[in-house]
């Protein structure tokens, strides 16, 4: 007691660690609250983790819910290897994709041949034209359009 009252670091020391203490004392006081709260939640029937632990249909949910999560996963990287084949295949040299784009002659009979079609389209649609107005096929497309309504 002598040397406490003497030496006034001793006693500041020994002060600073009751105050110390004190506030060790809050904390887990805090702590413990704070657990026992986190407890009731868990063991309330209300909760997800105890529909998780207790709950059989939860339980088998979340079974099936992983097992098509993994299902799909398998699915996944087969389409990405399919996609990959065809992304190959599409590179080739001398594949239907460098034709296309490589090959100028190929572009232009293309352009031609795609020009020549929408042409005869629209010689067609004409000539349908003609024959629905022509007096020996007027009535076969007067009862296809009553059939048609």
């Amino acid at each position: 007691m002598g040397m406490l009252m003497k030496d006034t670091m001793l006693y500041y020391n020994l002060n600073q660690a009751i105050v110390g203490l004190g506030e060790v004392n809050k904390s887990a006081l805090r702590l413990t609250q704070s657990l026992d709260k986190t407890t009731q939640m868990l063991n309330s029937e209300d909760g997800l983790v105890y529909a998780l632990f207790k709950d059989e249909a939860m339980v088998e949910s979340l079974r099936s819910t992983l097992s098509s999560l993994e299902k799909s996963g398998t699915q996944a990287e087969s389409i990405a290897a399919d996609l990959k084949v065809l992304s190959d295949k599409l590179n080739q040299s001398g594949g239907t994709l460098d034709l296309l784009l490589g090959d100028e002659d190929f572009a232009a009979s293309l352009k031609k041949t795609l020009e020549y079609l929408e042409s005869s389209s629209i010689k067609l649609d004409e000539n349908m034209k003609a024959l629905q107005s022509n007096f020996l096929f007027r009535g076969y497309f007067r009862r296809q359009e009553k059939q048609g309504n």
